[in-house]
C-alpha cells in the first residue's frame, strides 16, 4: 500500500497550490496528505485549523490523535514534518518518497515537487 500511496501523491504534481486545497485543481501540504488517504480508506481526521502561514493547530498533535507514531527513521509513505519559522514546532509536511526525496508544496513554489532530504525530520507512520 505505500508505493501505491506514493504513486497518488506523484500524480498531484503539477497541480496548482490552493491553501486548504484538497483536489487537483488546488491543493497545499496537508491536502497531499489527505486525499491519497481518502481514496485509499486511509482513516484520517482532517483538519482546517491551520492558517497559511503556519499559525494554528499543531501537527504533531494532529497526526497523534489519528494515530500515528513518531519514528526517528523514515519509510516511504511516511509523513516528514518540519519547520518553517523559529516556533520549533512542525508547521509543514512531506511526504518521503525515498530514502533520499519527498515530495512537498506550498504558497511559495505555487506546485508541488520533489526535493532532497537534507535535514533531521521526524517522520510519523502513515500508510
Amino acid at each position: 500500500m505505500r508505493e501505491e500511496f506514493v504513486q497518488l501523491v506523484r500524480t498531484y504534481l503539477g497541480a496548482p497550490y490552493m491553501h486548504q486545497g484538497r483536489s487537483k485543481a488546488g491543493i497545499d501540504c496537508i491536502g497531499l496528505y489527505t486525499e491519497p488517504s481518502r481514496i485509499l480508506g486511509i482513516s484520517f481526521r482532517d483538519s482546517t485549523s491551520y492558517s497559511a502561514f503556519g499559525r494554528g493547530g499543531n501537527l504533531v498533535d494532529e497526526f497523534k490523535k489519528a494515530g500515528m507514531v513518531e519514528t526517528p527513521v523514515g519509510s516511504i509513505a511516511d509523513i516528514l514534518l518540519f519547520w518553517v519559522s523559529k516556533r520549533r514546532v512542525p508547521r509543514h509536511v512531506g511526504i518521503l518518497t525515498s530514502q533520499t526525496t519527498f515530495i512537498t508544496c506550498s504558497w511559495k513554489t505555487i506546485t508541488p515537487y520533489v526535493s532532497s532530504v537534507i535535514f533531521s525530520y521526524m517522520g510519523c507512520k502513515g500508510a
